[in-house]
């Protein structure tokens, strides 16, 4: 059967690549006792799925693994569990309802941690700066650079602060453009010293539906 799994990444796992996760699971499944469906071919290969590929370095509450399975596994979140590294833990499972490719927009919740400069005055730096009528950024990508303006794409946009620092929560679309909170800070050139912490809390389909 097909089963999609929700799980989270954080901690230290939120080193482990895009390609490295997808090893991280073959491995898992395997010390699980779980029996993947494989390719056909020549080479056959687990069929394994990532919904949508998380920037290395930051953390998801929100991870989808779409995996085809022989057999019903009624504690496969359990199971896979006991078998995975520190910082990904299953959160659930069941049938696929979505298609995999309707992800369009993501939440995203991102720490500013300043390295002793006001969290007030931040943010008030970092709101005027958001306010602006446009706001164009050169987005990096494998065929090449491309101009976006930012204010075009951004919802539900967010600032606070914190005995820490200042937070940005802020849902970006997920394709043409892809974006993530890494694309604000580069319209923010004069952000005093900090430390990023940024976490992907939820993904959702055009219709802003959560997915599923």
């Amino acid at each position: 059967m097909n089963v999609r799994l929700r799980y989270s990444k954080t901690g230290r796992a939120k080193y482990i690549s895009h390609l490295d996760m997808l090893r991280t699971f073959q491995r898992a499944f395997a010390r699980a006792g779980v029996d993947l469906i494989h390719s056909e071919g020549f080479n056959p290969h687990p069929k394994l799925n990532l919904v949508l590929p998380l920037p290395t370095c930051c953390e998801s509450l929100c991870e989808y693994l779409d995996a085809g399975v022989n057999g019903e596994y009624p504690d496969l979140c359990r199971a896979l569990n006991s078998a995975l590294p520190e910082g990904i833990r299953m959160l659930s499972a069941a049938e696929p309802v979505m298609k995999a490719g309707s992800v369009r927009f993501s939440s995203w919740s991102c720490l500013l941690r300043l390295d002793g400069a006001s969290p007030q005055k931040t943010a008030e730096y970092v709101a005027e700066k958001l306010s602006a009528a446009e706001l164009p950024v050169i987005k990096k990508t494998k065929r090449g650079e491309s101009v976006v303006d930012l204010k075009k794409h951004m919802r539900d946009l967010s600032i606070t602060t914190e005995a820490s620092g200042v937070r940005i929560g802020v849902t970006l679309p997920t394709f043409e453009p892809s974006l993530t909170p890494r694309n604000i800070l580069a319209a923010l050139p004069e952000l005093p010293e900090y430390t990023e912490y940024c976490v992907r809390t939820e993904i959702f389909n055009e219709k802003m539906e959560q997915f599923c």
